[in-house]
């Protein structure tokens, strides 16, 4: 089946462009001259086919009518959506309670991965908090058999994340439960990887372990796993080590916590001194992160920066969910986040999708959002274009360099798969709004 898009504008890494052809062959993305604008899908890839008689030739021709048509976004820190919990199972709404088993994960993985994709996620790195060891466990080998599997619905699994395991000390653990805190044990994540099928793509390492953190972050390098620093109490010069060592990714910066207390140094201190060596993981759902402090930091770290949801399984939901139990802590959700109820002020997740985040990062980078300390983002303001651009790398592009698919994904351009999100957006009263209109995954449409 033969599928063309026509009449977008197109996202590319040197900004938008209408009038260019876009083709699919083989699942993969040939970019033609600027004559058209039209996509041909083709065996879940994007090739060039040109136009007979000024007419497209397809069985399916979806006319974009000016939207921009967008890379796919990569979610690369999320932990569940639609009813589905990476360490807990399936959410039952009536009994308030998790099912927790083999066959629930089975099954609910899919929908998940499902769910999200209507948003606009077309691929993700699925993460797990700080859970028993057989929880872990059982993450690795339910989540990890789906890891690259083709012919499943809605956006690709390319990835695992340990989150929590190796936090240290409960004061930087936010909702992360201490009680499942360990030493970094390379013994131990060789056999996890192993249960995964070999599908972990990142973990976090908190730096004041000392020695077993140093040596633990040069094994993950070694063998092409992205170590990062977050719910860390580390101090500058630990934080130096850990990246001397080859952290490359701050874990959702400005949450966690982290230790900062202006006085002996900590790691932000260590961070932004960095600044742009490191990418940082920001959510920008307006409650983890002030927006002032959002454009602060993609202002200090140069946007080297991915937006990410650290969403939870209310996330993508059918289900309006008030309020939850999550292991030891009572939550409630409130403004697209949850919240811990005896804890005032701490995030336990965000319950937002891509398409909240990548809008949220638009409009501060369309307003020329001023920062705290640093002023405005921008000497002068940026066009509508320049910012959906920007914004677009920030959910696409920088975090497909970052874990190592830059060469698959990330972008609109010649090799790359037909992962497309096709979205109006347009500037009313002040702020951009973002509607999905239709997002395809490998050349399958999936809205």
């Amino acid at each position: 089946m033969k599928t063309a898009i026509i009449n977008g504008k197109v996202v590319t890494p040197e900004g938008v462009r209408e009038g260019l052809e876009l083709r699919i062959s083989g699942g993969k993305l040939m970019l033609g001259k600027p004559e058209a604008t039209e996509f041909i899908i083709r065996n879940g890839r994007l090739v060039e086919e040109k136009a007979s008689g000024g007419k497209v030739k397809a069985d399916k021709i979806i006319d974009a009518k000016g939207s921009y048509i967008l890379p796919g976004f990569f979610d690369t820190h999320l932990h569940g959506g639609a009813l589905i919990e990476s360490s807990k199972g399936r959410y039952e709404v009536k009994t308030g309670k998790f099912v927790y088993s083999e066959k629930e994960f089975e099954a609910g993985y899919p929908r998940m991965l499902l769910a999200h994709a209507l948003h606009g996620t077309t691929s993700m790195i699925l993460s797990i908090s700080s859970n028993p060891k057989p929880v872990v466990e059982m993450f690795m080998k339910t989540a990890g058999r789906l890891v690259d599997k083709k012919n499943l619905p809605g956006a690709k699994l390319l990835g695992l994340d340990m989150e929590g395991t190796y936090i240290k000390d409960q004061v930087y653990g936010g909702a992360q439960d201490p009680q499942n805190f360990i030493e970094p044990d390379i013994k131990y994540f060789e056999k996890l990887n192993k249960l995964s099928g070999g599908s972990i793509r990142k973990a976090l390492v908190a730096p004041e372990w000392g020695e077993p953190a140093v040596k633990f972050i040069k094994f993950l390098v070694k063998n092409g796993i992205k170590a990062g620093v977050g719910h860390s109490g580390a101090t500058y010069a630990e934080m130096i080590k850990a990246y001397e060592a080859g952290v490359t990714y701050a874990v959702h910066f400005g949450n966690g916590p982290m230790s900062q207390n202006f006085k002996a140094g900590g790691v932000l201190d260590a961070m932004f001194e960095l600044s742009d060596k490191i990418t940082i993981e920001l959510i920008a759902d307006l409650n983890h992160v002030h927006p002032k402090w959002l454009s602060a930091f993609l202002k200090a770290f140069n946007f080297n920066a991915v937006g990410v949801t650290d969403a939870m399984f209310v996330s993508a939901s059918p289900k309006k969910i008030k309020e939850f139990q999550y292991g030891p802590f009572a939550v409630e959700v409130r403004n697209g986040a949850a919240w811990l109820k005896e804890k005032k002020n701490t995030l336990c997740g965000s319950c937002v999708t891509m398409d909240i985040i990548f809008e949220n990062l638009l409009n501060i980078i369309a307003k020329n959002q001023p920062g705290y300390i640093s002023g405005k983002l921008f000497d002068k303001p940026v066009s509508l274009d320049s910012a959906v651009s920007m914004a677009s790398r920030l959910v696409s592009e920088n975090p497909a360099k970052l874990y190592g698919f830059e060469g698959r994904l990330g972008s609109i351009e010649d090799g790359k798969a037909a992962d497309l999100v096709i979205a109006e957006i347009k500037e009313k009263n002040g702020k951009v709004k973002v509607g999905i209109k239709t997002v395809v995954v490998g050349g399958e449409i999936q809205r």
